[in-house]
């Protein structure tokens, strides 16, 4: 009886660890090496945080998420939208993905983070300075929709993405 209680325990507890593993959340930093605006060209790097959400072996959703500064010589791809830089407390760059299959796309990642104090603003002189950088072609990012978050308000709070099945994220 012990042994069978025993042997019950210990698939139940291996049930358990397997089924976490199921939904994980990966985060990594990813590069943007160099860049070109007319006749500039820099060796900088744009350092973003990635965050990828997984279910079972397919990537579900996934936010690069990269500060942007005036200082940043990234920051020529703005071209009009610049004035961003001086009209934020805190400028980000991001790049969005949620998979057509998933219940939450990236309306929903864009809701989480405007939950948090950001304001979404359109990005176009810098997403066809990105799509035309070869990075963005070597990591495969066509899928994901490239956009800017704009704090305005000192009481913001740190961006938090909650996406149904998986744990709260902290960007």
């Amino acid at each position: 009886m012990i042994k069978t209680i025993c042997i019950l325990f210990v698939f139940l507890l291996s049930a358990c660890s397997i089924n976490q593993t199921r939904r994980p959340i990966s985060q990594s930093q990813v590069l943007l090496s160099g860049g070109r605006y007319n006749e500039q060209s820099w060796d900088d790097d744009l350092s973003f945080s990635r965050f990828s959400w997984y279910h079972d072996a397919t990537l579900t959703h996934e936010v690069l998420i990269a500060p942007l500064s005036k200082e940043s010589k990234f920051s020529f791809w703005l071209g009009e939208s610049s004035e961003y830089l001086t009209k934020c407390i805190h400028f980000k760059v991001a790049l969005v993905y949620a998979d057509l299959n998933t219940a939450k796309g990236v309306a929903h990642i864009v809701s989480e983070i405007e939950k948090s104090g950001y304001k979404r603003v359109s990005l176009l002189d810098f997403s066809h300075q990105l799509k035309a950088h070869q990075n963005y072609l070597d990591w495969k990012l066509g899928q994901h929709k490239i956009m800017g978050f704009c704090q305005e308000d000192v009481k913001a709070e740190p961006i938090k993405v909650t996406i149904p099945g998986f744990m709260t994220r902290a960007l």
